[in-house]
């Protein structure tokens, strides 16, 4: 699995190697290759020095992309290029044409507006959603980047009827930075944070079920992921460990679920006529895996 990172952004560095940790172990867990390309810049961030920290660590293969000759101690290769985010966009075309896994994580500087400095940043993102490759904010609990539904979108749908290839729908990111603002949708509207329950609309609300994760759905998120779980359930994350949000997700929604009584969850109440051909309904109880380890004392 190659993974990009790009832009100029920063952020807590315990949360960004949370990430990247989370998705070196899925990587090795699926038995695939985990392998990063960053940017070498004269005047790296304290987020780029996080990140080369942890892979020097971790004993990770990275590469650098790099249009001044920077490199980095570590790296196993080097590559200069007129554009960063063009190469970019060849690597990741070539890795796909060899049925390789590929998503991109971005680091904006300004997560949830508009900034200068990302204008090239989301040219670059905007190419790579359109080639449906996968872009996911790194400085902003690891939230997937979609395309807004606004009159940007229309408009860029407008000048191009169909998506073209990542290398070459990229090309938009070598262009000056005030071209490039042209096209790209601005950063509010074109990076929209996914969240774990999506919004319904009100007249489906209330025939809609209550989305409940179980104990091995929040065993296979991401600490990013239960993070953003967490707080839409109002649980301050900060300082916990994955095994600590599960439990804590787990007991507030078990907590909060209608019908729940001692760690059972009342999950249907179906027609016994379909079951047991009799005339009483039958019902149906769920009892968490975490309930019952506790109960055991495990």
């Amino acid at each position: 699995m190659l993974y990009v990172v790009a832009g100029n952004g920063t952020g807590p560095a315990k949360e960004i190697t949370a990430a990247l940790k989370d998705l070196k172990d899925k990587a090795y867990k699926d038995d695939a290759e985990f392998w990063v390309l960053v940017e070498g810049k004269d005047e790296p961030t304290s987020t780029d020095q996080t990140i080369l920290k942890w892979m020097a660590a971790n004993e990770v293969w990275f590469e650098v992309y790099t249009t001044t000759g920077t490199t980095y101690d570590g790296a196993q290769d080097t590559i200069s290029v007129e554009d960063v985010f063009n190469g970019y966009a060849e690597r990741l075309q070539e890795r796909r044409d060899d049925n390789e896994d590929v998503a991109v994580l971005i680091l904006p500087v300004n997560p949830d507006g508009d900034d200068p400095q990302d204008e090239e940043l989301m040219a670059f993102v905007e190419a790579c959603v359109d080639a449906e490759v996968d872009v996911f904010a790194l400085n902003g609990e690891m939230a997937k980047i979609t395309l807004g539904d606004g009159t940007e979108e229309a408009e860029a749908e407008a000048e191009e009827p169909e998506p073209a290839p990542v290398k070459s729908a990229t090309k938009k990111a070598a262009a000056p930075a005030k071209k490039a603002a042209k096209r790209a949708a601005p950063a509010k509207a074109v990076a929209k944070r996914a969240t774990p329950v999506e919004e319904e609309p009100e007249d489906e609300v209330a025939a809609a079920e209550p989305v409940v994760y179980t104990s091995d759905e929040l065993a296979k998120m991401t600490v990013a992921e239960l993070g953003a779980v967490a707080r839409s359930q109002g649980i301050d994350p900060k300082g916990m460990g994955k095994r600590d949000l599960v439990v804590a997700i787990s007991a507030k929604l078990e907590g909060e679920a209608e019908g729940f009584v001692e760690g059972v969850r009342v999950a249907q109440v179906v027609d016994a006529a379909n079951l047991l051909n009799g005339d009483e309904p039958v019902l149906v109880l769920v009892v968490p895996l975490s309930r019952i380890q506790m109960l055991l004392g495990n």
